[in-house]
């Protein structure tokens, strides 16, 4: 009910990619599930016919009857491949879509029974998971409200990014609490090969489950228990079993994965190749310093010195610099944007970028545990709800009734009561908090388990990190109120043995026999938990050590380069925008990364062009002072976000030595948009600071980072500017 009533108070619209689903109304339509072809030669009315088609795909009108589908199609079938990844549109949610519009009717309300469903399918796996570490009344209330929270309803509206949810809660308990159980050969085999299956199908419905492969396969090789009770020899024989059946289980596992998620994989990676490598512009965008906020990062979209950062999250930004990329490096000026060969390009992209900066992606793996350990004081920004009143914006169309005055303001005042919570308070909190939880899950499934735990809940952090968004990371946020209810049933059921031992103490009498009996049954399970969390922290702080030197070195070299590159005075004017800030404009011809010269008159073509604009600025002269330059792209003629870049850098000058800024300027034309460089925005009073405008003429194969605001002499250049900081406010960079 909760889910089928919030999806009905919420219009349908195309939010996750329903003009994908073309299969699926041919499916319902015709029975044959794959792409939607007209027949050659195809009469008017079936153009006309699509013309209602693309409408109804593109949400314009809720409902479809099959009596205006097109006459004239090919009778085509999945293994005629279909075009969207399973990225772009998972398969399995675009074949549930087909059955249930064959069954009811192509029609978006259907949407509001997956919403519903999915919401159910949510609470019992979530409940089930959870029996074990707390009341049955605890957990279903403690689960009830994180299932109506902002963070989950509002995203849960995209069946898309959604359907993951279920998935994840359900493998994630068989690995912490079955997996480590002991088991005979065969059915160890067995579980292994179910859980594969699980996975598999979990990726048909939405690709981010293929994170679980990793530590699956480790939980099932290195932590699962084989009995070999009917082994009774040497053991050097009993530990070559042992190996054998574990080697199976991995096989099995890898067999039954295949076999789970055998319809994206035909598609994706024998039919339509290129998809295989679609994940990797996601991860691409997941660089934009438009994250590092949530990531409480430093040199962030607003802070900092190098590295590209886009103020808008949207696709283009990225996409001009893979297309860019193609061009000057493999000479290939005719891939189109998000289609075949542009995603292999995203790969060979992504790869050469992050190569460079190793410390910033363990940087952000510490930045989402941190975010995590300080909810709800933790910024949330790239969300569908107000923050400072979530449960009010998400359930404003409930005002005037009891459920909103009696549950909705009552849990903005609580959030409000939290969220402003000194960050430090709420990270030793959070802490203490997570190492109840481990403990308790130590106790009830054993040692393994925990470990189990830390393994799953390790891989889920380091991956969320890479696209910090809340739609990709929602679920994640399960963890802190699983957590808070255990801890709170423990303090409830414990809480009175530890007050009277206190009180014991000061009186001087002996311990409680209960509580001695306690601390002996609970000892192992604390002691170990307290020890590999111990572990974990210092193999972190070792692995970032040796990785911020690797990329200090990396990148000295690289802006050492850079600042030593030949360059070209250009011509310029200023310009007001308005609130106090003036635009640079470039009047001279601009020489491009590819060879070529752009004139200021020059129409903008498919073919990305891309100059390097630097901004020299005195140092001297205005020491001292915080001096912010953006590089604007805009839209033409419609402006439009998606098209649009804005890269912020803000950097304070000190040692009294002149900077450098270099900013790239894109042109590029797609779907009837023009994407033109502008120029350099800054406060007015910053244009005295400007010393000069001139532009980067020399340009080879391996550049890869063109974004810096940086000292002009590189030995003024310190390596704590070359890598990331995790801020805490209140406690300072880490």
């Amino acid at each position: 009910m909760l889910g089928y009533v919030f999806a009905t108070n919420y219009p349908a619209e195309e939010n996750w990619y329903q003009s994908f689903l073309s299969p699926a109304l041919n499916y319902a339509c015709t029975g044959h599930f794959g792409p939607l072809r007209l027949a050659e030669n195809a009469p008017a009315d079936d153009i006309a016919a699509m013309q209602d088609v693309d409408a109804f795909l593109h949400v314009r009108r809720l409902e479809f009857s099959c009596r205006s589908f097109p006459r004239n199609v090919v009778a085509t079938s999945v293994f005629d491949g279909i075009a969207s990844s399973n990225v772009e549109q998972p398969l399995y949610l675009m074949l549930s879509y087909g059955v249930l519009w064959r069954w009811l009717g192509p029609n978006w309300w259907v949407s509001h029974y997956v919403i519903a469903a999915l919401v159910a399918m949510s609470f019992l796996l979530l409940y089930v998971a959870t029996q074990r570490l707390m009341p049955p009344l605890l957990a279903a209330s403690a689960i009830l409200i994180f299932l109506a929270s902002p963070i989950f309803i509002r995203d849960v509206l995209s069946p898309r990014d959604a359907l993951k949810f279920p998935f994840v809660v359900g493998i994630t308990a068989l690995l912490i609490g079955y997996a480590t159980m002991p088991r005979t050969p065969l059915r160890f085999v067995a579980f292994a090969a179910g859980l594969g299956l699980l996975i598999g199908i979990g990726y048909g419905f939405r690709s981010d489950l293929m994170l679980f492969v990793a530590p699956a396969a480790f939980i099932v090789a290195v932590l699962g228990r084989v009995r070999l009770d009917g082994v009774k020899t040497f053991w050097p024989r009993r530990a070559l079993a042992n190996v054998a059946v574990r080697a199976g289980a991995l096989g099995a596992f890898l067999v039954a994965l295949v076999a789970g998620a055998w319809l994206p994989l035909l598609n994706d990676y024998y039919l339509n190749p290129h998809n295989r490598n679609v994940p990797y512009h996601s991860l691409a965008a997941g660089l934009y310093g438009v994250t590092n906020y949530d990531l409480v990062q430093s040199h962030d979209a607003w802070n900092g010195m190098y590295m590209f950062r886009n103020s808008y999250a949207n696709d283009l930004g990225i996409g001009v610099r893979v297309l860019e990329y193609a061009s000057r490096r493999y000479g290939d000026d005719s891939v189109r944007f998000a289609h075949e060969r542009y995603w292999t390009y995203a790969k060979e992209y992504y790869l050469d970028v992050v190569r460079h900066i190793p410390a910033d992606m363990v940087s952000g793996m510490v930045g989402a545990f941190v975010n995590l350990m300080t909810v709800p004081a933790s910024t949330q920004r790239l969300t569908l709800f107000d923050n400072k009143q979530p449960w009010s914006d998400t359930y404003g169309f409930a005002r005037g009734t009891w459920f909103f005055r009696l549950f909705v303001q009552p849990m903005d005042l609580l959030y409000r009561s939290w969220r402003y919570c000194p960050e430090p308070v709420m990270l030793v909190l959070n802490l203490l908090v997570t190492y109840a939880f481990f403990s308790l899950i130590a106790l009830r499934f054993g040692v393994r388990a925990a470990a189990a735990a830390m393994v799953v809940f390790g891989t889920i952090v380091g991956v969320i990190s890479l696209r910090f968004e809340m739609r990709h990371t929602f679920y994640i946020y399960a963890l802190p109120i699983v957590a808070w209810g255990s801890a709170a049933w423990l303090a409830w059921r414990f809480g009175p043995l530890l007050v009277d031992a206190v009180s014991r103490r000061r009186r001087g009498t002996a311990d409680d026999r209960a509580l001695a009996v306690l601390r002996r049954r609970t000892g192992r399970a604390r002691i170990f938990v307290a020890v590999l969390g111990l572990g974990i922290l210092a193999s972190v702080y070792f692995i970032l050590t040796v990785a911020r030197s690797y990329q200090a070195t990396e990148l000295r070299a690289l802006i050492t380069d850079w600042l030593k590159r030949t360059r070209m005075p250009l011509q310029f004017d200023t310009a007001d925008a308005g609130e106090g800030r003036s635009i640079v404009r470039v009047r001279s011809s601009l020489p491009t990364s590819t060879g070529g010269w752009r004139n200021p008159g020059d129409p903008v073509t498919p073919r990305v062009e891309m100059a390097v604009v630097a901004v020299e600025v005195d140092g001297t002269a205005c020491a001292d002072r915080l001096v912010s330059l953006t590089g604007i792209g805009v839209s033409e003629p419609v402006p439009d976000y998606a098209f649009t870049i804005h890269e912020t850098f803000a950097v304070r000058l000190q040692g009294g030595g002149d900077y450098v800024a270099f900013f790239p300027a894109f042109f590029y034309r797609i779907g009837g948009l023009d994407m033109r460089f502008s120029g350099i925005e800054t406060p007015t009073e910053n244009l005295s600071c400007i010393k000069s405008v001139s532009a980067v003429t020399e340009f080879r194969k391996d550049d890869v980072l063109f974004d810096y605001f940086i000292p002009a002499a590189a030995e003024r250049l310190n390596n704590g500017d070359l890598f990331r900081y995790v801020r805490i406010r209140r406690l300072g960079m880490f």
